[in-house]
C-alpha cells in the first residue's frame, strides 16, 4: 500500500512539473502575441466607432477629396497632435 502511495505521490509530482513548465511556455507565447493582439483590437475598436459615427465619415470623404490625400493627411496629422496637446492641458488643469 505504502509503495502504491509513494508511487502515486512521484507521479503527481511529475505532472504538476510537467503542468507548470507548459503554464510558462503558454504564457511566453501569449506575452509575444499580446501586442498585435492589441493593435488589432484597436483597429476594430476604430472601425466600430467609424461605423457608429457616419457624419466622420463624410466629413473625411469629403476633405480626402478636397484636398488630396497629401494635404488630407497632413492635416489629420496636425489636428491628431492638437489633439493629444488639448487633452495633456485639460489633464493638467484638472489635475489641481
Amino acid at each position: 500500500m505504502n509503495a502504491d502511495l509513494a508511487r502515486i505521490h512521484a507521479q503527481r509530482a511529475r505532472l504538476v512539473a510537467t503542468a507548470d513548465a507548459q503554464r510558462d511556455t503558454i504564457a511566453a507565447l501569449v506575452a509575444t502575441a499580446a501586442k498585435p493582439l492589441n493593435f488589432a483590437d484597436l483597429g476594430i475598436a476604430g472601425l466600430r466607432m467609424l461605423g457608429s459615427t457616419p457624419v466622420l465619415v463624410a466629413v473625411g470623404t469629403a476633405l480626402l477629396s478636397w484636398l488630396g490625400p497629401r494635404k488630407a493627411f497632413t492635416w489629420v496629422v496636425e489636428a491628431w497632435g492638437l489633439w493629444q496637446l488639448a487633452r495633456k492641458v485639460v489633464k493638467l488643469a484638472t489635475r489641481r
